[in-house]
């Protein structure tokens, strides 16, 4: 059997460039990946937003830039982006606030267990009531 073979072989520049076009996705897309969690300016962080792909740090950055989170539609997770709210503490507030209905205004979180009003204090900038 005669015949020409010819080898489907890419040139040292087309494997460059190939290279650098899969860098350049694999960037664009981990940028995509990692600010999912960022929350743009004007967004209500409602509960159900960490199945929508919100993270923990992306909800910490978000009150770092002083937007706040309101403790009435917040999931237990997003509360623990409050500083001084942890795991436990944010779902007694999210118990509480599903047993007893909406908050009126901050100064019912002092009801509370495990918030009093030197934690208040400090949760107070971090937290909105609508």
């Amino acid at each position: 059997m005669t015949g020409t073979h010819t080898e489907n072989t890419m040139s040292k520049q087309q494997k460059t460039i190939l290279l650098l076009f899969a860098a350049v996705l694999f960037v664009f897309t981990a940028k995509a990946f990692f600010h999912a969690g960022e929350p743009s300016s004007g967004v209500t962080i409602r509960q159900g937003a960490s199945e929508a792909g919100l993270t923990l740090p992306g909800l910490r950055a978000a009150l770092e830039r002083k937007r706040r989170v309101d403790i009435n539609t917040a999931s237990p997770i997003e509360m623990e982006a409050i500083p001084g709210i942890g795991p436990a503490l944010a779902s007694r507030i999210a118990g509480y606030r599903d047993s007893r209905g909406p908050f009126l205004s901050a100064d019912e979180l002092m009801d509370v267990k495990g918030i009093g009003p030197k934690k208040l204090e400090k949760m107070r900038e971090y937290i909105r009531v609508e």
